[in-house]
């Protein structure tokens, strides 16, 4: 995040361009400059859950049109997850997915190839979530990222 100081409101549009995410005005003061920050973290937090991997080693299930296979999950974000397959997937092409975070905790939807590699690796970006498949992946992540603070906090 970006935070810049303007004294003028002509200034607002150079600092936007310079790649300001925040515009602060002279004078300063506390109240504002607290708002401006409690703001910011709480977009950081969002994109981190959006695009922070969490390691995980999960069977799936993936169906491109007819053809479904086996793979196996090795990280997953709001927004993605990595998985190594069998055979090749086809770049941009969307999927159907299923996988099981715990018991009774399934999640599937459809999900568009992003990128592949040589080792039979792929990313796929989630878009949609059959039943309550996103609630299900929240819940997940948030108890990750707990887990992370409190394993941080003892160290």
């Amino acid at each position: 995040m970006i935070f810049a100081c303007v004294t003028h409101a002509g200034e607002y549009t150079d600092a936007l361009t310079a790649g300001a995410n925040f515009l602060l005005r002279k004078p300063l003061n506390e109240d504002s400059i607290a708002l401006h920050i409690t703001i910011a973290k709480e977009l950081l937090e969002r994109e981190r859950r959006r695009y922070f991997r969490h390691a995980v080693n999960l069977p799936a299930l993936l169906k491109d049109r007819e053809v479904e296979q086996h793979a196996r999950l090795t990280n997953l974000s709001q927004g993605g997850m990595a998985v190594r397959t069998a055979k090749p997937l086809r770049h941009s092409s969307v999927l159907d997915f299923e996988f099981d975070l715990s018991p009774g905790k399934s999640i599937s939807g459809k999900g568009q190839v992003a990128w592949m590699n040589t080792e039979e690796m792929a990313g796929i970006i989630l878009q949609i979530f059959y039943g309550t498949g996103r609630e299900h992946l929240e819940s997940w992540l948030t108890t990750q990222e707990q887990l992370a603070y409190k394993k941080n906090d003892a160290d």
